[in-house]
């Protein structure tokens, strides 16, 4: 009873360490092709944020990763250039406490953005695929926009970097460092809309 009463608490006090402001949230994707695509972007921007002292000191790295890629993003953060963990949520809580505790984060767009959005974490958009997929989608576009508040709003409250040529590394590191250096003042008023994820220090994209 001891031994896994000692064990709970070594992992609590691990899970608390990840939520030491500023943190970074970092969420890739659920599907292989993204994590392909998103892993390596990440790694570079945040090298970057590191090699410029663009990231507030102290700054960590959470990765919020689904159970069965946990294994695989662990390796990844294991080298990261800042320091970083991986989290598993598969949970809508898991994913609150994580959202709740993080300074900015940087994702896949799909859900996991729209739940960043409701929760009034300042975050960006990014999203990398084939590039044939990506010539076809820009070819039916008719929206400027593809993130779902940017399109109802009918403007950036959100940062979108879509597609290889505008989501580069130097553009997601960028608009990474604004929230994380105004640090928890940004998450001050919470919620979603332009008072959450929308609000001025989200990532600039206010027009």
């Amino acid at each position: 009873a001891n031994a896994g009463e000692k064990k709970k608490k070594k992992k609590k006090k691990r899970d608390s360490s990840c939520f030491s402001p500023p943190v970074l949230a970092l969420l890739p994707g659920s599907r292989e092709q993204e994590l392909r695509h998103h892993l390596p972007l990440m790694r570079d921007a945040c090298g970057l944020l590191a090699r410029d002292d663009d990231a507030p000191p102290g700054t960590r790295v959470v990765f919020l990763a689904l159970p069965h890629h946990v294994e695989r993003i662990a390796a990844e953060a294991a080298t990261w250039p800042l320091p970083a963990e991986v989290l598993p949520s598969s949970t809508s809580a898991e994913r609150a406490a994580a959202f709740n505790a993080s300074t900015a984060a940087v994702a896949a767009t799909g859900t996991a953005t729209a739940q960043l959005f409701a929760h009034g974490v300042p975050h960006l958009a990014v999203y990398r695929a084939h590039p044939i997929t990506e010539l076809v989608a820009y070819a039916m576009a008719k929206n400027r926009h593809a993130y779902l508040p940017n399109i109802v709003l009918g403007r950036s409250v959100v940062p979108e970097l879509l597609g290889w040529d505008r989501a580069t590394t130097a553009a997601v590191a960028t608009e990474a460092a604004r929230p994380l250096r105004l640090g928890s003042a940004t998450r001050e008023g919470g919620g979603g809309g332009e008072g959450g994820a929308g609000r001025e220090g989200s990532g600039g994209a206010l027009e």
